[in-house]
């Protein structure tokens, strides 16, 4: 489950996580037969996808689409204003003009659905919001499902 700080509500249940990777950068050392690469002094992260599952109202999509939407502000710079203004509210907080991110925890469960490790993400923001695919044809109850990719500053991994 990936639960979202700034969306207190709303959780998310994703059905596939990919775990991002971590790259520690090398400086090179010269000498003067061979180059040393060694360890540097920043990681790097690539970004976390998650394919989640989309709740029947769609409440969980538009959150993430409102999140884009007040961050990016498509139609006119109210809507930064607008959202910030709504999320700082809604999380009963002061409205410092910087809610466009959001610490983000990851839960990972074992195979007998207890708590196993938690991912904290730092800073997180969404990146992408896939598209959703709605089926009238389906025999079985069809399952809606959404791809949204993460960015963040860093994360940290507890018991």
């Amino acid at each position: 489950r990936l639960f979202i700080s700034n969306f207190p509500r709303t959780s998310f249940f994703c059905q596939s996580v990919s775990l991002p990777d971590v790259t520690l950068g090398a400086v090179t050392l010269g000498t003067p037969f061979v180059a040393m690469p060694l360890p540097g002094d920043h990681l790097e992260f690539s970004p976390l996808i998650c394919l989640v599952t989309v709740d029947e109202q769609l409440d969980n999509y538009a959150e993430i689409f409102q999140w884009m939407s007040g961050a990016g502000f498509p139609d006119s710079f109210d809507q930064q204003t607008t959202f910030q203004a709504r999320q700082s509210t809604r999380l009963g907080i002061a409205n410092t003009g910087r809610i466009d991110t959001s610490d983000m925890s990851l839960i990972i469960y074992n195979n007998q659905k207890n708590h196993n490790r938690t991912f904290t993400f730092r800073n997180a923001w969404p990146r992408s919001l896939g598209g959703i695919e709605f089926r009238s044809n389906a025999d079985d109850v069809n399952t809606i499902v959404a791809s949204v990719s993460f960015a963040y500053t860093h994360f940290t991994l507890s018991v």
